[in-house]
């Protein structure tokens, strides 16, 4: 903005230099010329306005041209100070070549009309020529003056910027200057600061870590002379707090000096502070005895409910004052002598709950065990009482302390020792296996009704390790050897010593005298399995409904499926499998004794009958139980040496009778582990052998005729094979039907057993016929033989049922070739 005025200024300057060089001669000669050229010149056109022509001059034709077109323009710079300056300026102002043009016009007029000699004409000439010359000479020495003016100008202004960039030079100068001090000092006061920050911190990680040591002195102070009440201060809950993190200050730096030592003072503080905490408590808690045993010394019989509420009451008064006082020894247990101290006030609260609780639940103990002789009611009042003690007991606990689970159930199991103390040799002395069971029972309802309950002030909710179960837990294992021993001496008793009646044995008629005994009634409930609610009262007779399922049933298979439901779910699973087992052999062999017993009185058929329909009942009765087969690795006692392949017999079910090799395969014998029996491998086993047995019986009676023997061949009846097997069906198929329906009650079972005796029956004709086919001797003709498939549809209808025997088409090609084809003309359509 400065530079601009500056430049204004000198230019204006320079103009007004430029107007005043002008000579005042050529002022009067232009002036007294244009005022002759003004009378005469002609009046010029008015100009369009816009920007004026560039000055070009043209080329110096004469001297004349040359002269006019070099006149100085000396009225352009008097005409800001001439106003009467004529016209003929004007026009030397605005263009100089027309201007001198017109002007040389003017005067050619002028003097032509003023020449009238050669006088005249040579004054006219000169006065031309000086005018010439002199308005040449003007013009140049304006120019001149002009220019000199504008380098006066230039050399001012050239002078004035040296002179203003001098002036910047040195303001740049001590710019330059002043930054550096600037800089430097701006470097220094950073240092400054910086310094000054060091040493702040410096002086607070000083009293930082002169803080701790500063706090001993103080410390040791209060805790020479607390005071009684100091401990219920809030300045002694702070001075916990401060010992807390001067102890964890000398374990985070224990390169300092004497880090140490302190640390061993702080903790000796600590020490004395947790103790005035203990001795606090432990003489809050003999204050709430004392007061306790006052008030019961003032009744002279205090009622039960009194007596508890007042202990729990005076107990409860202080219980939230001392719990915020041990959760700050908990909140330390950390190191091992705080433990120590925590432990002496679980300690005291225990013994001192102990005393005043343990004699009062001994007390109602023995009233509830005098009013109750039974084992079961004296079980059920008692674990309702115990219970409730020690819930009260617990609650109370949670009122002091906030951790001590395990010394908590501790204490618990103490409250509850009275209890077990009391029901063990009523368990020791009880033989009845019945009221054993329901003892169980109620131990693990209870127990399972307080987890259903979900009730969250019990204590078994607050922490899950700490449950009633464990409470009870000796309880129930004497329970539970006990149990082990009332089946034992059951099964010793009333299974393997079981001496049958006659009426007992007295089979089909028996099963012929039951309402649900009918022939063909496949309904029936003998082999349906049989759940443990179901069996609560078979031997009591107080369900008619029960009595109907086990109608028909051996008494020791009736026992063994009671007994089984007793125990089931109230023992350990494997206890119960040793059980099950040890069980089931013993019935099987008590079923077998009878089966013997029945053979010799009604025959063979009856007893086989008997074995088959009691051991199909027991194995569906292991299948409800889930008693399952040993697992352990065992070394099975063989009878046979081809028992290859008795995993895959492990699995059949006997109700798949039409499988090949189900009932003929070769048995094994019992598999044992150690001491244990697999009862459920004999029983399969047994199973397939009286079945193998009952179906041979009968096909035997029916082939009887077909075997290789030379006694028999020579039969006249052996003559006549085919005639002879049909007379053997049509006596003795109704007879397996009947005897099968007075046994078996279910259709399907009857239909395998039948299906069983046609297989055997097939078996024996077809090996039957390859005999005769082989042999060259043959006793019977091969026309009179029927083909095998002719042979089995036959069967199939007499029997009627749909065995699985099939013979390959390889074998049967290879029999029919050795025939000739054929096994005889007498073939009889199916």
């Amino acid at each position: 903005m400065f530079d601009d005025h500056w430049y204004q200024h000198t230019t204006n300057s320079s103009q007004s230099q430029a107007a005043s060089v002008l000579s005042a001669k050529s002022i009067a000669e232009t002036a007294s010329n244009a005022t002759r050229a003004a009378t005469n010149a002609p009046k010029r056109k008015a100009t369009i306005p816009g920007p004026p022509r560039p000055d070009i001059p043209k080329r110096s034709t004469s001297f004349e041209d040359l002269s006019c077109q070099n006149t100085p323009r000396t009225s352009t710079i008097h005409r800001a100070s001439s106003p009467t300056t004529p016209s003929i300026s004007r026009l030397r102002l605005t263009h100089s070549q027309e201007d001198i043009r017109e002007l040389s016009k003017v005067r050619t007029v002028e003097r032509t009309q003023q020449i009238t000699s050669q006088l005249d004409f040579s004054l006219w000439y000169g006065q031309v020529e000086g005018d010439v010359r002199n308005a040449s000479l003007d013009e140049f020495e304006a120019m001149q003056s002009v220019l000199q003016t504008y380098v006066s100008t230039c050399d001012s202004m050239l002078h004035e910027t040296d002179a203003g960039l001098s002036v910047l030079s040195s303001l740049e100068a001590s710019f330059s200057t002043v930054r550096s001090h600037t800089s430097s000092f701006q470097a220094q006061c950073e240092d400054l600061i910086a310094e000054d920050q060091r040493l702040q911190m410096l002086q607070e990680n000083i009293a930082e870590g002169l803080w701790p040591f500063n706090q001993l002195d103080g410390i040791v102070r209060k805790l020479h002379k607390p005071g009684v009440d100091f401990v219920r201060t809030e300045a002694f809950v702070e001075m916990l707090s401060t010992l807390d993190r001067c102890i964890s200050f000398c374990i985070k730096h224990p390169d300092f000096s004497d880090t140490p030592s302190y640390a061993s003072r702080f903790r000796q503080c600590m020490t004395r502070a947790l103790t005035l905490i203990r001795v606090y408590f432990v003489n809050s808690i003999k204050d709430s005895v004392a007061d306790i045993e006052k008030r019961l010394a003032s009744l002279k019989t205090p009622s039960d409910s009194t007596r508890a509420a007042l202990l729990h009451s005076k107990f409860r008064a202080n219980a939230t004052e001392l719990r915020k006082l041990t959760a700050e020894i908990e909140k330390r247990c950390s190191h091992e002598e705080y433990r120590n101290i925590l432990r002496e006030c679980y300690s005291n609260f225990t013994s001192v709950r102990q005393r005043l609780i343990i004699p009062i639940v001994q007390s109602k103990l023995s009233q509830i065990s005098t009013s109750n002789s039974d084992l079961v009611s004296f079980a059920r009042t008692g674990v309702s009482y115990i219970r409730t003690v020690c819930t009260d007991e617990s609650e109370l606990w949670r009122a002091f302390f906030v951790g001590g689970d395990i010394e908590r159930f501790t204490f618990l199991q103490t409250i509850f020792a009275p209890f077990n103390d009391t029901i063990k040799p009523r368990i020791a002395r009880t033989t009845a296996l019945k009221e054993i069971c329901e003892l169980c029972t109620l131990l693990q309802t209870t127990y399972q009704r307080e987890q259903d309950e979900g009730d969250p002030n019990h204590f078994d909710h607050l922490h899950p390790q700490v449950e009633f179960g464990g409470l009870v837990q000796s309880t129930m294992q004497d329970t539970h050897l006990k149990i082990v021993e009332c089946v034992k001496a059951t099964v010793r008793e009333q299974i393997t010593a079981f001496a049958p009646s006659q009426d007992d044995l007295d089979y089909p008629a028996k099963l012929k005298q039951l309402p649900s005994g009918k022939p063909g009634n496949s309904d029936s409930l003998s082999a349906t399995a049989v759940e443990s609610d179901d069996v609560a009262s078979i031997l009591d007779g107080s369900d008619m409904n029960t009595q109907a399922v086990f109608a028909g049933w051996y008494p020791t298979l009736r026992r063994t499926v009671w007994l089984l439901s007793r125990i089931y779910r109230l023992v350990n699973p494997t206890i119960f499998s040793d059980l099950a087992h040890q069980l089931v052999h013993a019935c099987m062999g008590s079923l077998m004794k009878a089966s013997g017993r029945i053979k010799s009185d009604t025959g063979p058929v009856d007893g086989q009958l008997f074995l088959i329909k009691h051991l199909l009942i027991l194995k569906e009765q292991m299948i409800a139980f889930d008693i399952e087969y040993v697992q352990p690795q065992a070394q099975f006692a063989k009878k046979d040496e081809g028992t290859a392949s008795v995993t895959g017999r492990l699995t059949e079910t006997l109700w798949n009778f039409y499988e090949k090799g189900s009932l003929f395969g070769k048995l094994v014998g019992s598999a044992t582990v150690g001491d244990v029996v697999d009862a459920k491998l004999e029983l399969d086993n047994r199973l397939r052998m009286v079945i193998t047995e009952f179906c041979t019986y009968y096909s035997s009676k029916i082939t009887e005729y077909l075997q290789d023997s030379p006694s028999i061949s020579l039969h006249p009846k052996a003559q006549e094979p085919m005639q002879t097997i049909e007379d053997n069906c049509q006596r003795f198929i109704p007879e397996l039907r009947e005897q099968l329906s007075a046994y078996i009650p279910e259709q399907r079972t009857r239909d395998a057993l039948v299906g069983a005796v046609q297989d055997q029956v097939i078996e024996a004709y077809s090996k039957f016929v390859e005999r005769m086919v082989k042999n060259e001797k043959r006793t019977v003709p091969l026309d009179k033989l029927w083909d095998i498939g002719v042979f089995v549809e036959w069967a199939h209808d007499t029997f009627g049922v749909r065995g699985y025997y099939t013979e390959s088409p390889d074998a049967r090609s290879e029999v029919g070739s050795e025939s000739g084809g054929s096994i005889g003309g007498s073939v009889r359509s199916a």
